[in-house]
């Protein structure tokens, strides 16, 4: 894992920190260091940029909701949702296809752990 992508991990599991201005600035870094924007290693696990926003699990359902409606899509109930959600966040199972792009919209283009990765 380079330096940069170690910050960006250090940013997005510190709420005061993790700003949208620190990560255009790491973003700006990585430009002109010809480096991707986020590397392979720096995979965030959902619990990781929930928890560093503050969110709770329901919040986050919530959003997720909102986002999958703009699509035309409609997401199972809470229950439902929660159980797998428990699953991502332990590491129990990875994070389908389909939720990794909706994660990965609502929080920001910062790429969600694939199915089966447990970061």
């Amino acid at each position: 894992m380079t330096a940069l992508a170690a910050l960006r991990l250090a940013v997005a599991s510190d709420p005061v920190v993790g700003s949208p201005a620190v990560n255009a600035l790491l973003d700006a870094l990585s430009a002109m260091l010809g480096t991707a924007p986020v590397e392979d290693s720096a995979r965030f696990s959902v619990k990781q940029l929930r928890v560093a926003r503050g969110w709770s699990q329901l919040d986050l359902f919530r959003r997720l909701c909102r986002l999958a409606e703009a699509d035309g899509e409609r997401l199972p109930e809470w229950t439902t949702f929660k159980r797998n959600l428990c699953r991502w966040e332990n590491g129990t199972v990875g994070v389908s296809p389909y939720y990794r792009h909706l994660l990965s919209r609502l929080f920001d283009a910062h790429p969600v752990a694939p199915v089966g990765a447990v970061a």
